[in-house]
Order: structure tokens, then C-alpha cells, then sequence
């Protein structure tokens, strides 16, 4: 169990490599080929920067196959990592005690997206 929100973004964002990676192969495997990567989008800047910097250290043991696995898919070209405001980050909707106006804001993003 992760205590800080570095170590487990990393560990959901190797779960999502893991899980494209395998989309990506299952497609391929009945004919579909995939042209495009995938976007991967995270809140925590930090993160994101070291996911994707190539000049970026790793300073937490703990997370380095984590780190890897998400350096490589980058590499790879098989995902596109890019960061979001957490002001309209759809994926902390319902984590957040937020009033109508932010809440709008962010239903908007998702509402416009489709």
C-alpha cells in the first residue's frame, strides 16, 4: 500500500500500461491494426514530468518497476502521457467535495469530450 499519491499514480498508471498494452495485442490478434497511441492522462504534474522526461531521475526505489514499465512505453511510442489540471480532471469527479460551479465546470469537460 502506497502512503503517497507519487508511488500509487505510478502503480495505476503500470496497470494501465499493462492494460492498453494487452488491448493493443488482443486488436492486433483479430485484425484491427492500431495506427495511433494511446493518451494516458494524470493530475499530478511531478509525475507526469518524470514519466515522460527522459533527462528525469527516479529518487523512489519502491516504484522503479513502475517507472520502467511507463519510460518504456513511452519510449515505445505506445502511449502519449500528458498532464491535466485537477480543476477539470474527470477522474476526481466524485473524490472531491467541490460546489456547482467546479462541479459544472468539470461535467462540462466530460459532456463537450463525447
Amino acid at each position: 500500500m502506497e502512503t503517497a499519491t507519487y508511488g500509487s499514480d505510478f502503480l495505476a498508471d503500470r496497470t494501465c500500461v499493462e492494460q492498453l498494452i494487452d488491448l493493443h495485442l488482443t486488436l492486433s490478434y483479430v485484425g484491427i491494426p492500431i495506427q495511433t497511441k494511446s493518451y494516458v492522462f494524470g493530475d499530478n504534474k511531478t509525475e507526469v514530468q518524470s514519466g515522460t522526461l527522459p533527462q528525469s531521475k527516479l529518487h523512489k526505489r519502491h516504484t522503479a518497476l513502475s517507472f520502467h514499465q511507463v519510460r518504456e512505453a513511452i519510449a515505445a511510442k505506445i502511449i502519449g502521457f500528458y498532464h491535466i489540471r485537477g480543476e477539470i480532471y474527470p477522474a476526481d469527479i466524485l473524490s472531491k467535495h467541490w460546489g456547482y460551479t467546479r462541479f459544472g465546470l468539470c461535467y462540462n469537460v466530460i459532456v463537450l469530450a463525447r
